[in-house]
């Protein structure tokens, strides 16, 4: 199955997520994921748009919710500190896995990188004393992609070289990329 052909069958809406890359001189933060969803990768900072929190009474504006939530889920994350118009869109990434028959991990992901923010980027606790993302800075000329989703080596070097990029990656069982575009 191709993206096209995945694409005609999808009926679930996907729902926004949001990923900030901090950049520092010549490195990169990036989260170890140490529960749930993506579980032992290294990823961008970010998460689920909620739109009953990031959106304001009768607020349109879909790029703007985006930019609240993608603000916040830094801050829960690694505790800094971002402004809205620190937020550098990249561009955004679908992913579909068509494997997955509730269509539940089908995902449309907003892009951010990040050069001015508060405080230092630390492990933060959930209300159940639980780390979701362990802060790494990683060398730029270092990035980890053996241990990334399979299509971070597609565009992730080239966000952090200030290109933007917008695409689609279909991923089979085994959470490889078997057809994609970017531009």
């Amino acid at each position: 199955m191709n993206l096209s052909e995945y694409k005609a069958t999808i009926a679930r809406e996907i729902l926004p997520r949001t990923s900030a890359f901090l950049l520092r001189s010549d490195q990169v933060c990036l989260g170890l994921k140490k529960r749930g969803f993506g579980k032992g990768y290294y990823l961008g900072i970010g998460g689920k748009v909620e739109k009953e929190i990031d959106s304001f009474a009768g607020d349109t504006d879909k790029m703007m919710m985006v930019r609240r939530g993608a603000c916040r889920e830094i801050r829960e994350e690694v505790g800094v500190t971002v402004k809205l118009e620190d937020l550098q869109f990249m561009g955004s990434l679908n992913f579909y896995f068509p494997h997955v028959p509730d269509e539940s991990w089908n995902e449309e992901v907003y892009i951010f990188t990040v050069n001015k923010w508060a405080g230092e980027p630390i492990a933060q606790k959930d209300q159940n004393g639980e780390v979701e993302i362990e802060p790494e800075w990683v060398p730029l000329t270092q990035l980890p992609f053996d241990k990334m989703w399979d299509d971070a080596r597609y565009w992730l070097p080239l966000i952090l070289k200030d290109r933007k990029v917008n695409g689609e990656f279909l991923f089979d069982e085994n959470l490889l990329v078997v057809d994609h575009y970017l531009i």
